[in-house]
Parts: structure tokens; C-alpha cells; sequence
């Protein structure tokens, strides 16, 4: 067994090279230790990030459903608010161009067919109603 000498306070002593191994051995683990310890520690930091990230997608998706059911509610209601506005402008145009709508079309047919009647079983025939336009009369 190799033996050298080391020096301390007390004097000098005498230190075979295996235990001088072990103490590089030691340090070494110790070093290996702290490095683990290091990256536990980043672990730990990184599974709060990734709990934080997660936080603000669920923020993110519960904001975005609300906002989505905001924009529907406004679609909607914007579709409805068009289609009565065609249907109105539809009127007007149908009334300015002095087209019958299909209301008094059918209206007009009714009533040809009832004097027609009236007429093959010889019976007078009484003074036509005056139809008032149902929608889209025109506003002179």
C-alpha cells in the first residue's frame, strides 16, 4: 500500500492513496448530487411555467367562447334586422312598379272564381270589395 504524507494544523499524517480516491470519488458524487439537485429545481420551475401556461389557456378558452357567444347573438340578430329590411324594401319596390303581390293575386283569383260562379248560375253579382294592400302600400 502506497502512503504519502499530508499536512495539516496538527502536523503531518499519513494518507494511503485510496483514501485519497474515495475523497475524489466523493467530491465528484457530491458534484453529480448538486447537478441533480439543479435540475429538480429547473423541473420544479418548468412544471410552473407549464402550470401557469395552462391557467392562461383555460383563461384564454373561457373568454373566447364568451366573446363567440357575443358575436352570435349579434349575427343573429343582424340577419334578422337584413331580412325584415329586404322584405321591406321588396314591398316598396313591388308597390312603386305597380306589381300585385302574390296575397292579392290570390285574392283577385278567389274572386274571379266567385263571379264566374255567380255568373253561369245567373245570379247578380254584388258591388267588388275594395282590397286594402296587406303590406308595402305606397306612401305618397
Amino acid at each position: 500500500m502506497v502512503e504519502t504524507r499530508s499536512t495539516s494544523r496538527n502536523g503531518s499524517v499519513k494518507v494511503p492513496d485510496i483514501l485519497k480516491e474515495l475523497a475524489k470519488k466523493g467530491k465528484a458524487s457530491r458534484k453529480e448530487i448538486e447537478a441533480g439537485l439543479e435540475k429538480m429545481v429547473g423541473d420544479a420551475h418548468l412544471e410552473d411555467r407549464i402550470a401557469e401556461l395552462r391557467g392562461k389557456l383555460e383563461l384564454l378558452q373561457k373568454t373566447g367562447r364568451e366573446r363567440a357567444e357575443r358575436w352570435r347573438g349579434k349575427a343573429d340578430s343582424l340577419r334578422a334586422e337584413a331580412l325584415e329590411r329586404m322584405v321591406e324594401i321588396q314591398g316598396k319596390v313591388v308597390s312603386f312598379l305597380g306589381v300585385a303581390t302574390r296575397e292579392q293575386v290570390e285574392e283577385l283569383h278567389q274572386e274571379l272564381e266567385r263571379l264566374a260562379k255567380r255568373v253561369e248560375s245567373g245570379q247578380k253579382a254584388r258591388p267588388a270589395r275594395k282590397s286594402t294592400p296587406k303590406r308595402g302600400g305606397r306612401d305618397d
